[in-house]
């Protein structure tokens, strides 16, 4: 048995409130962030799971999260794959502004449908479809041959490219996805 664990990266100053838009601004994990990771290296410990590989995206506060759990699970020197696919949903002409500031500009309900719906984008971002497509893809090109192969894979990610993983690895509907909530540091196991 192999196992793929899924985990979203260590709060930021970003997402408390009032909330801000982060996507593909690159924020380092925040005080809370960083106890929230070492509570969850804590768990991923207590299961025995030996990692042959880890994956992270481009941004840091991914990495950062790891790099606290890694040394608390005894793997400090596991290899860590970065790649941009797995980033955070960019959100465009939104990006570091605050949801009560773009409601005010575009209205509530519009800004409500950027963040959740599935196939429509914000100006100048991407939609969650988008990055089903090139999460999905490098999920099922480079991440699962390897837990298929029987190695365990630990992933480090952000809300929306975990929700694009977990639409393909549980075929979860376009309609049911959107309102599927990633918490922070909250480990997300798959066993094959």
């Amino acid at each position: 048995m192999a196992h793929l664990v899924l985990i979203r990266h260590g709060k930021t100053e970003f997402n408390q409130e009032p909330k801000r838009f982060t996507g593909f601004t690159d924020v380092s994990i925040s005080k809370e962030g960083t106890v929230d990771a070492q509570i969850v290296g804590q768990k991923l410990k207590e299961t025995g799971i030996q990692f042959s590989v880890a994956y992270t995206s481009w941004l840091k506060r991914a990495w950062e999260t790891l790099d606290i759990v890694l040394p608390i699970i005894g793997q400090a020197d596991l290899e860590i794959i970065k790649h941009p696919f797995l980033n955070e949903r960019h959100y465009g002409d939104l990006q570091t502004r605050y949801h009560r500031e773009m409601a005010g500009k575009y209205s509530a309900e519009q800004v409500h449908t950027w963040r959740r719906s599935y196939s429509i984008r914000p100006p100048g971002g991407e939609s969650l479809e988008d990055v089903v497509f090139r999460a999905g893809n490098y999920l099922e090109t480079e991440i699962l041959p390897r837990v298929k192969n029987g190695e365990n894979v630990l992933v480090s990610a952000h809300g929306n490219s975990i929700r694009a993983m977990i639409k393909y690895l549980d075929n979860v509907s376009d309609d049911d996805i959107v309102g599927r909530e990633i918490e922070y540091t909250v480990p997300l196991f798959y066993e094959f």
